[in-house]
């Protein structure tokens, strides 16, 4: 999960909580609810979180330890590497799709709300 990938690539970089959050202009306790899966990662944090870490979109959302640099890809196969690359994309866009439904969700929720009351 991103939170437990999160906590472990934030820890092993030597960053507390409190420089993370301040990082992404967040409070330590909404940072630590990220980490503990209590709250989402936004996807405009993103970005933020990989420059702060260090690592790839790709790193981040692997599910794996591996980290891929330019010999693993011409070692292993470009295909291979492209192959772990397209999944890892797929699960983003899978992440980034629940969660614009559900903000869409919450959107139809409110006008639905404000239509009744006029």
């Amino acid at each position: 999960m991103i939170h437990e990938k999160l906590r472990e690539l934030r820890k092993s970089r030597g960053i507390s909580q409190e420089e993370m959050a301040a990082g992404l202009h967040k409070s330590q306790n909404a940072y630590s609810l990220i980490e503990l899966g209590k709250s989402k990662l936004d996807a405009e944090l993103v970005p933020e979180v990989c420059r702060i870490l260090n690592v790839t979109p790709i790193d981040l959302f692997s599910n794996n330890n591996t980290s891929f640099t330019f010999n693993d890809k011409v070692e292993n196969g470009y295909a291979t590497y492209i192959q772990t690359v397209n999944s890892t994309n797929m699960e983003t866009l899978n992440l980034l799709k629940i969660e614009l439904e559900e903000k869409n969700s919450t959107i139809k929720s409110l006008l639905h709300l404000l239509n009744s009351s006029s």
